[in-house]
């Protein structure tokens, strides 16, 4: 009688540790899976400029000029963690300071994204753009730079394995030529939550 009362003492033990186990290893895994992953960006692009000067691809406020263009991502494998083309519609507008424009884009990739998948995300980014005073060999006035923050808005046309993807950083555009033609990188964290 004490042995089988010993015998079935340890089964249960054994059969709780089991169930515990084996939910708390599951809920873990789900949680993981629901928490995802943030990742690092290093995206470095070549941007063709302007396509398009005063095409309303966007409404901009009072004294902005509507403009779009179309980006490569990707141009310095394996570095870069972003892959594809991306199409933009923005609005220019002058400053107060001389030699400086501002500028506000709506960005949308269509690629893939090392460590989230593919499919489409937009981000929106605001910055400037400054003319090089005083000019360098490198940097002549007619050529510009520029920087800003950028991040990604979920609620735009994410799609594919980039849905609700999120994110941020900044974006530097190097040696911006008259026609915003330019090179640059991003830099900052993305957020997916499929992953």
């Amino acid at each position: 009688m004490g042995y089988g009362r010993y015998k079935w003492g340890r089964q249960m033990k054994r059969e709780i540790a089991i169930a515990f186990f084996t939910a708390f290893a599951g809920s873990s895994i789900e949680a993981s899976e629901m928490m995802g992953k943030q990742l690092p960006v290093l995206a470095h692009f070549h941007d063709e400029g302007v396509l398009d000067a005063g095409v309303p691809g966007m409404l901009c406020s009072l004294g902005g000029v509507p403009f779009h263009g179309r980006v490569a991502w990707g141009v310095q494998p394996p570095l870069d963690t972003w892959y594809g083309t991306s199409k933009w519609d923005g609005c220019i507008y002058a400053t107060l300071v001389p030699g400086q424009l501002r500028v506000h884009l709506v960005e949308t990739l269509t690629g893939y994204v090392v460590g989230c998948g593919a499919g489409t995300m937009t981000w929106i980014l605001d910055g400037n753009i400054n003319a090089n005073i005083p000019p360098t060999a490198d940097y002549p006035l007619t050529q510009l730079h520029g920087a800003g923050p950028w991040k990604i808005d979920p609620n735009r046309d994410n799609s594919g394995d980039l849905t609700g993807v999120t994110g941020e950083g900044t974006g530097i555009a190097t040696k911006v030529q008259l026609t915003l033609e330019n090179d640059g990188y991003f830099t900052g964290n993305i957020y997916c939550p499929h992953n």
